[in-house]
């Protein structure tokens, strides 16, 4: 099942965040170069995720990779529930339009 992370991370007020070239700062990126920043876990998966998802913004996985992903995004201690909250919302928009 097809997860689609290409899209600008935003504020509360739905205005996109911006990086420092004052270009969105899109989720996919986010989330891939904190995959790549983990020190456990499958380090061959994790990287070939880390590199579709800041290449494409798209993630093929089943249900099983589905909630090893959603646990690897709560455990991240240096993400805000802001950024987190919006990625779990792609999870959601899969579950509802199948």
């Amino acid at each position: 099942m097809k997860l689609n992370f290409n899209k600008a991370l935003t504020y509360l007020d739905g205005e996109a965040y911006k990086d420092e070239k004052n270009e969105p700062l899109l989720m996919n990126k986010v989330l891939a170069n904190n995959l790549i920043k983990l020190t456990t876990g499958d380090p061959l998966k994790l990287y070939d995720w880390a590199v579709a998802l800041y290449k494409t913004g798209i993630l093929d996985l089943d249900r099983a990779d589905q909630e090893q992903l959603k646990s690897i995004i709560k455990g991240f201690t240096d993400m805000y529930i802001i950024a987190k909250a919006q990625m779990f919302e792609v999870f959601e928009k899969l579950e509802k339009d199948q």
